[in-house]
């Protein structure tokens, strides 16, 4: 909570307790009108300072209906009609009052809290600038004019110098909002009202660091329907040791808007139906997500070689670049490494792999982090309440729902059979490989930040030992405990087995 959010609570606090413990009187009603008249003012610099919040919404009512009391109190008291209630109904009233302002406080500072990004833990600090990309060899095809291009924003983050007095970025694109149709889900709205005034920990076009000439690299693409944002903490913690990550943000496949430098705003979600089904998800990677990954890697490749891109050119080594991605993003990871071998190790976390069917496997190795939900998913033996539920699978029969399962389990076994991983992360949910905890305790796990710490500690491990050549013992039998995951290795020409 901010400073000004503390002083609205304090304020309404005082005036619940003056407003049902007076009995009435000249100074009982002075007193009254006082604390009503600081709590409007905290109100209002509250509301001139930040803008209305929605999670605020409860207290503000409370404000109007305690500023409404009091009036009517004064103005019987003048007219000489006023009779105060006895002490038990001013004490029922008082309790019921304060539970539910307790009740609004637990929503907008607890359920709903601002965004504080993780500190990244690496040796470096870490900056951050955005590229714009427009794409001549292809045409925009969600767009009204037929000449349009296909644009896409990338954000990169970077190994930094610290610099003092330097400015730190914001969390968010700096103008995110959802969708004006209304059709983004609850979730992507949370995020939004949440992420408004939030900072990175990544400082806004700094100088790049100077420890070594050039630095690995690693291509992020976000969730269906999310934005790259929402895993500003552990792309900043790979940035903190030693990556440059480009954030892809496909335009028309976002609740968010896409907002370009000149001021223009791309409105998506264009096609949320490829996110359950196999024919339409493949049309949709093929067509645009995958191209929009190829494209960035033409133009990372002119960075690399000096081209126009300020601090950054001539400090990528694109010779040693992965890809990793959350979700749907995790299957165009899988995709964008089948039609690319510039891609030389790739990572998905969660999600179903849509796409094509893989039927020779990858030859780069691909680790497959998952759910147990996922690995329940997969076995076929979800219970209906699980895969018919709408807020979850919502799928419509037991013969879809078998179908789908093993469908998804073979897509498992051949995006790994080659040499991969997967790591079965218990006890995590979904969007627990985003920054889903920050956002609120209904969206991430319980214990979020720990999952959180654990999968960042496997995504470096992965890249170090497939990029850098350094061994790590996370990907291996002897893993620490602590970790609470499992691991199986396949072994190229054998299919998936166990290394437990």
């Amino acid at each position: 909570m901010s400073g000004y959010e503390y002083a609205l609570a304090a304020s309404v606090l005082a005036a619940i307790l003056v407003r049902f413990r007076q009995a009435g009187g000249s100074w009982g009603m002075r007193l009254a009108m006082l604390t009503s008249l600081a709590m409007v003012g905290a109100g209002a610099a509250q509301l001139l300072a930040e803008g209305v919040e929605w999670k605020w919404v409860p207290l503000y009512a409370l404000v109007i209906l305690l500023c409404l009391l009091s009036g009517i109190a004064v103005y019987r008291l003048r007219k000489g009609t006023y009779r105060p209630s006895n002490r038990w109904a001013r004490s029922a009233s008082g309790g019921l009052a304060l539970v539910y302002a307790g009740g609004a406080l637990v929503i907008g500072g607890y359920a709903f809290p601002d965004v504080q990004v993780e500190e990244p833990t690496g040796p470096y600090a870490v900056g951050t600038v955005l590229h714009h990309w427009v794409d001549e060899a292809r045409e925009e095809t969600y767009t009204a004019s037929a000449g349009d291009r296909r644009e896409v924003l990338v954000r990169l983050w970077y190994p930094a110098e610290r610099v003092s007095g330097a400015k730190r970025a914001n969390y968010g694109f700096g103008g995110e909002e959802t969708d004006r149709s209304g059709a983004a889900p609850f979730l992507y709205k949370v995020i939004a009202a949440s992420n408004r005034t939030a900072k990175a920990n990544a400082y806004e076009a700094a100088p790049i660091s100077q420890a070594s000439a050039t630095y690995p690299v690693l291509v992020f693409s976000p969730g269906f329907g999310g934005s790259s944002f929402m895993y500003a903490s552990i792309l900043e913690e790979l940035a903190s040791r030693g990556y440059i990550v480009a954030a892809i943000q496909h335009p028309y496949f976002s609740y968010f808007s896409t907002r370009f430098p000149d001021g223009r705003v791309a409105r998506g979600m264009f096609d949320p139906g490829a996110s359950d089904d196999w024919q339409r998800s493949e049309d949709l990677i093929d067509d645009i997500l995958v191209p929009d990954v190829r494209f960035v890697l033409d133009k990372l490749e002119e960075l690399a070689g000096g081209a126009s891109g300020g601090a950054l050119a001539g400090k990528l080594d694109v010779a040693r670049l992965g890809m990793l991605g959350h979700s749907f993003g995790g299957a165009v990871t899988a995709q964008a490494m089948a039609a690319d071998s510039r891609i030389k190790a790739g990572l998905g976390m969660d999600g179903f792999l849509y796409g094509r069917k893989l039927t020779d496997g990858l030859k780069q190795p691909y680790l497959y982090m998952i759910t147990d939900d996922t690995a329940a998913f997969e076995s076929g033996k979800l219970d209906r309440s699980v895969w018919g539920d709408k807020r979850t699978f919502a799928i419509p029969t037991l013969a879809e729902y078998e179908r789908f399962a093993g469908e998804q389990a073979e897509r498992h076994e051949l995006a790994v059979r080659n040499g991969g991983y997967t790591v079965a992360m218990h006890g995590a949910n979904h969007y627990d490989f985003s920054d889903g905890y920050l956002y609120s305790p209904l969206i991430g796990s319980v214990s979020g930040k720990a999952f959180y710490q654990k999968i960042d500690r496997i995504v470096l491990a992965f890249f170090d030992q497939h990029l850098l050549g350094r061994a790590n013992g996370l990907l291996s039998p002897s893993a620490p405990k602590d970790l609470d995951y499992t691991i199986k290795a396949a072994t190229p020409g054998e299919g998936a087995k166990s290394d437990e």
